[in-house]
């Protein structure tokens, strides 16, 4: 049996007895925006296409546009609320221009964006000294738009959303302190597990306790980022140990709400007997009763982000790199 050949502009403009070029400009808006087609007409072209399966090459319309039409992130902990906010925001923004969005999570990611595989690449390196971009330097002065989350990077080619992630976090350990408390715990990332995600959050930790003259306790520091159930485990084991902290810095949200449930599990009263801050604003913290006290920024929104992302896939290398800021704050709720 002769293979059915897929549809094509030509067989939807036929049915729907209109130009190919009004296929064109409805299939490349179907939300209408300001392109001036009458509505009748744009219903009857996507309603043909719909009939038909006619589903648009993408890879020929790229090359005809000299796009790609697709956005890479590149998050290392993807099932954060922070990397999940993101890449909702990029989303929203990028689907009524006709962009798509890929996460990679470890892989090539190199390689696809070196092969043209996007127009536009977001590369969560939080954490990371210095990372290396060398390699990509052709890719982005042939017109590759990178934007690099990293608080120490300087924009050259592309460009930086930092934050003050390392003195926000010094306030709650601070907050903590002047409460009284002396015994601090700490739930954060694994040491053997490079490149740091939350270095910054665990140094502010460890940092406030020695300028306040509080011994470093290793006792009261556990390995809890970046998984629910380990940090509720360590938790449980901190909590229930021989000389138990009287407050825990938790380096995420996801580690310092396992730290309430483990409190409400050893019989623990939050904050009364043990107060938790995390870091990262997730909306679980806002829902959590008592609602958790944490670090980041009063609306996790990264609209700005993807604007400039596609400012940049518009003009070109010759925009000058830019260092976006994010401002994250203390926020107070009953956990602390």
């Amino acid at each position: 049996m002769a293979k059915r050949s897929r549809p094509t502009v030509r067989d939807v403009a036929q049915r729907a007895e209109v130009s190919v070029a009004t296929v064109s400009v409805v299939l490349n808006n179907p939300s209408g925006g300001t392109v001036r087609v009458a509505e009748e007409t744009r219903r009857r072209v996507l309603a043909a296409a719909a009939d038909l399966g006619y589903v648009a090459d993408q890879a020929a319309r790229g090359l005809r546009r000299g796009k790609t039409e697709q956005l890479c992130l590149v998050m290392r902990w993807p099932d954060s609320p922070w990397a999940q906010q993101l890449a909702t925001d990029v989303s929203r923004f990028g689907e009524p221009r006709g962009y798509s969005t890929l996460m990679f999570v470890g892989g090539d990611w190199r390689r696809h964006v070196l092969r043209r595989g996007a127009d536009g690449v977001i590369v969560d390196a939080v954490g990371q000294q210095q990372p290396d971009f060398e390699d990509l330097r052709t890719a982005l002065r042939g017109g590759l738009a990178m934007l690099v989350l990293n608080d120490e990077l300087e924009p050259d080619g592309f460009d930086v959303l930092a934050t003050n992630e390392y003195a926000s976090c010094r306030e709650a350990v601070e907050l903590l302190v002047a409460a009284g408390h002396r015994r601090i715990g700490c739930l954060r990332q694994r040491p053997e597990e490079p490149p740091l995600y939350a270095a910054a959050r665990f140094a502010a930790w460890s940092d406030v306790l020695r300028d306040a003259g509080l011994p470093h306790d290793d006792s009261l520091v556990r390995d809890g980022f970046g998984s629910r159930e380990r940090a509720y485990t360590e938790a449980v084991d901190l909590l229930t140990g021989p000389s138990r902290p009287t407050a825990v810095f938790a380096t995420s949200d996801q580690a310092a709400i396992s730290v309430i449930w483990a409190a409400r599990h050893t019989g623990l009263s939050v904050p009364d007997d043990l107060a938790v801050i995390g870091v990262g604003n997730a909306a679980e913290g806002r829902l959590i009763e008592p609602g958790l006290t944490t670090v980041g920024p009063a609306e996790p929104d990264f609209t700005a982000v993807a604007e400039r992302l596609f400012r940049r896939i518009t003009e070109g290398p010759e925009l000058p790199g830019e260092r976006l800021r994010q401002h994250w704050s203390l926020i107070r709720r009953g956990t602390a």
